[in-house]
């Protein structure tokens, strides 16, 4: 996927930082065609960016809806969360790892009430069960 937010400058980010992102919905997408054998009924991509923040800052994620269990509709892949987020420690002095930096990711997306609007976006019917 070439994440629109990749081709945005950087943004530092420490991880100390007492402000909060706030991002909402850019864009959704599904793709058509899902293997019969791949466990998906769908799966897609989905874009945000911050809309608190001076600088131009987006999260995009591929997603999955399985087939089993039921209504299950996830990140596909945690550590592939996309950002052009570029994390540093309290002190801005070094760059965090690249599994460190995923974990700050997957904290802002968990953060996120993405489920709904992506459901609503990509076109899936979800069950309240």
């Amino acid at each position: 996927m070439n994440w629109t937010s990749k081709s945005w400058p950087a943004v530092l980010w420490s991880v100390g930082s007492k402000s909060v992102l706030k991002f909402a919905h850019v864009r959704t997408t599904r793709l058509t065609s899902v293997e019969q054998r791949s466990g998906c009924a769908a799966y897609g991509h989905t874009l945000w960016a911050c809309v608190n923040s001076a600088d131009a800052i987006g999260l995009g994620w591929d997603w999955a809806l399985l087939d089993y269990p039921p209504n299950c509709l996830l990140v596909a892949d945690a550590m592939s969360v996309a950002s052009n987020l570029r994390f540093v420690d309290e002190a801005m002095e070094r760059y965090l790892s690249a599994h460190r930096s995923a974990a700050h990711l997957n904290r802002l997306v968990a953060a996120l009430n993405w489920h709904a609007e992506v459901a609503r976006q990509a076109g899936l019917a979800l069950d309240a069960s």
